[in-house]
């Protein structure tokens, strides 16, 4: 920038000598010159905003554009740092772009130290999880007559002319030991309710305890605060995504072969069709029936002490001649929880699976272009899958890496292609049944090392060439853990003088009172 006596001087230099006589003519020179200097100050000013380096009005521009609070309360240094973090912190998370993060702050030297090597989330951070590892199948498999202790669930058969009530049913309708046995596998050997009473409908009730079910599964922590029956049954009316029937029945009557199933939702719920009945003289599956939010009686589905009550029966009465009969081969219900109402175990995931290909998966960060290993423990070696895939930077999601099972391969080494900046680790079955996934682990490098049971993959960051801690370390933080996955914790560390350092220094505390200084200032204070 030129300065005004500069300009003037110049101004003076380019007219002829005789105007210096006239006052007029070098006030009017004068004045252009102060006007030009300005314009010229304002110039520079103007192109100094451009830079974060030099901004200082326009810091507030700059702020806007990245998102940041505007505080004019704060050092403009400061306000530089936040800034310039922003725009050193785009692109794949590595070492290397945290420490320039934290050294636009520090104003010095920091060392990025990685703890821990596994690049995976805990289950219950990140990961998308089919609704499936939030399924429980209620039935009647390890069920004891008059016990609840095995399996709280309960069936009931009676004969009566009309169909009864869940109230209605007495310890001595209970399903024989058999019956329930005959029950508990999808077999082709069924539990039978059969009468000839004229006019008796042969009817097989089953009653699951969904507080109890959720309750062995999940343990009691997960309804909180909620101790009554009334208190859980909220809880389950708000947090069960939805609850799917599978009844395998049959059934025959003076009408012919029919049997029906019906939900208890203040009186039997039922309606004519495939999901609903079934006509033939096999054993057929009459479901799935699904009731969720959408189910207009969803809030009754469940009854006031917990239980939701099932009916298999023949429609048709017994004539006196031909009997009323219902078969029941398997009777089970999965009840779905939603996101968020019961965390997974941090390092085991189970999955119900109900078909193949039931998926859950997590996209971490990568380098493209390097080795990384992957290792897992599954349950069946054979029916679990592992697939890997690259994202590159416009969010395509490519394959070719690796799709198939664990078997042989409990770790895989390979290399990323070089466009990719994030993986998709992606679990599943082929096949439908109980599986679980335990320890996964992504490491860089070709080695496979033991797993680490971190909640956290943590980053370690430490200030080397500035005492005690910087006086914008709020924002320092903030910045940080914007760029940084939130699987990822952050170590800081900070470096003082100790007491054994200004001893060699040859300070006294005689010294050290003489000069007045305070706790604060002597962690940082570098000797005389």
């Amino acid at each position: 920038m030129r300065e005004a006596t500069l300009i003037k001087r110049d101004m003076h230099d380019y007219v002829p000598r005789y105007y210096e006589d006239i006052p007029v003519a070098t006030n009017v020179l004068d004045r252009e010159a102060a006007e030009l200097a300005q314009l010229n100050a304002d110039i520079c000013d103007v192109l100094a905003q451009m830079f974060v380096d030099t901004s200082t009005w326009g810091l507030a521009r700059w702020e806007r554009i990245f998102g940041i609070t505007t505080d004019i309360a704060k050092p403009i240094d400061q306000r530089r740092s936040v800034v310039k973090s922003r725009l050193r912190g785009v692109g794949t998370v590595t070492p290397a772009m945290i420490k320039s993060i934290a050294e636009a702050y520090s104003n010095g030297t920091v060392e990025v130290t990685e703890f821990g090597t596994n690049l995976l989330p805990p289950f219950n951070s990140g990961w998308v999880l089919h609704e499936n590892t939030r399924m429980m199948q209620a039935n009647f498999v390890g069920k004891i007559r008059a016990s609840t202790v095995a399996n709280a669930n309960i069936g009931h058969s009676s004969v009566f002319t009309s169909l009864v009530a869940p109230s209605g049913y007495s310890s001595a309708n209970e399903l024989s030991q058999t019956q329930y046995d005959q029950s508990s596998t999808l077999n082709g050997v069924a539990s039978t309710v059969t009468t000839l009473v004229n006019g008796g409908i042969a009817q097989d009730k089953r009653s699951i305890d969904a507080i109890e079910n959720v309750i062995r599964r999940y343990g009691v922590g997960v309804f909180g605060s909620a101790s009554t029956v009334t208190e859980r049954l909220a809880w389950l009316k708000v947090n069960i995504a939805k609850m799917v029937l599978n009844a395998y029945v049959s059934g025959v009557g003076p009408l012919g072969n029919k049997a029906k199933v019906a939900w208890w939702t203040g009186a039997w719920t039922s309606s004519t069709g495939g999901t609903w009945e079934n006509n033939a003289a096999t054993i057929t599956k009459v479901s799935p029936i699904t009731v969720n939010g959408a189910t207009a009686w969803f809030d009754r589905s469940i009854d006031d002490t917990g239980f939701v009550h099932i009916l298999a029966y023949c429609p048709d009465g017994s004539n006196g001649t031909i009997a009323s009969t219902i078969n029941v081969d398997f009777i089970e219900l999965e009840i779905y929880l939603k996101d968020g109402s019961v965390p997974p175990p941090d390092h085991e995931l189970t999955l119900n699976a109900t078909a193949s290909g039931q998926i859950s998966y997590v996209d971490v960060p990568v380098v493209g272009g390097q080795t990384y290993t992957t290792s897992l423990i599954a349950s069946d070696l054979v029916n679990c899958y592992l697939k890997i895939q690259w994202i590159d930077s416009a969010g395509t999601v490519n394959g070719g890496i690796r799709d198939g099972a664990i078997t042989g391969a409990p770790s895989f080494t390979f290399t990323t292609n070089v466009n990719a900046v994030k993986l998709r680790i992606t679990f599943y079955s082929i096949t439908s049944g109980l599986y679980t996934f335990k320890n996964p682990q992504l490491e860089r490098g070709s080695v496979r090392t033991p797993f680490e049971g971190l909640p956290d993959y943590t980053i370690g960051i430490k200030f080397i060439s500035s005492l005690g801690i910087p006086p914008n370390i709020a924002d320092l933080e903030a910045a940080i853990r914007d760029a940084l996955p939130a699987h990822l914790a952050v170590r800081y560390e900070f470096t003082y003088i100790t007491f054994g350092q200004l001893a060699g220094y040859g300070v006294t505390y005689g010294a050290i009172e003489a000069a007045g200084l305070t706790f604060g200032q002597l962690e940082t204070w570098e000797g005389p």
